[in-house]
């Protein structure tokens, strides 16, 4: 997974060519738990998989699994989510800054660390985990006696 590149859409212009990040750190440690389970159920093809490394990332992050306690399993599933949206968006803004480094517009420290908040917060930054699983959520409401 290293020697990615991603491209960014641009901030200000529409015309302007989107940045074209290269991702040269590996996947963080949930990610790379995740990737590796993922390999060992395909390369095992029935046999039984532990989810070992995978459960123990997950605990790193949110304590309240540890234990083998009964623990409600959507929620395990947004803690894994979340984790692994936040490590890529972290490796793609470090993508980000080196980029812009190394491009001809020279920045101030302060300036580049705007121009990366400002990709997280426009939602340029683009992640598998929302491009697997985001979405809209939309709800309907109709009056029961007119119907509109």
């Amino acid at each position: 997974m290293t020697g990615t590149t991603v491209q960014v859409e641009p901030l200000d212009l529409p015309l302007t060519e989107p940045l074209v990040v290269s991702l040269e750190r590996t996947p963080g440690p949930l990610t790379a738990a995740m990737c590796q389970f993922l390999t060992e159920m395909q390369e095992t093809k029935g046999a039984t998989v532990t989810p070992k490394e995978l459960f123990s990332q997950i605990c790193k992050k949110a304590v309240r699994f540890k234990g083998y306690q009964q623990q409600d399993s959507q929620e395990l599933l947004r803690y894994l989510l979340d984790g692994m949206r936040a490590e890529e968006i972290q490796r793609i803004s470090v993508g980000i800054v080196k980029t812009l480094k190394d491009s001809a517009m020279k920045m101030e420290e302060e300036e580049l660390k705007k121009k990366v908040k400002e990709y997280e917060r426009k939602r340029a930054v683009p992640n598998f985990v929302d491009r697997i699983f985001g979405g809209e959520l939309t709800s309907t409401i109709m009056c029961e006696e007119c119907r509109s």
